[in-house]
């Protein structure tokens, strides 16, 4: 939750720069992405159980 508070003013001043604004938003969804891996990486750990 921390480094997507911190991601999102990173964004709001590189609008105007659109190589830099998608770099962020790959950045955005890469965190965004990473907990859910997790999850499925703990269901797929638990399933054979």
């Amino acid at each position: 939750m921390v480094m997507a508070q911190q991601m999102r003013p990173g964004q709001l001043t590189a609008f105007p720069a659109t190589p830099v604004a998608a770099q962020n938003d790959i950045g955005t969804l890469l965190t965004d992405i990473m907990p859910l891996i997790m999850i499925m990486m703990v269901f797929m750990m638990l399933t054979p159980l």
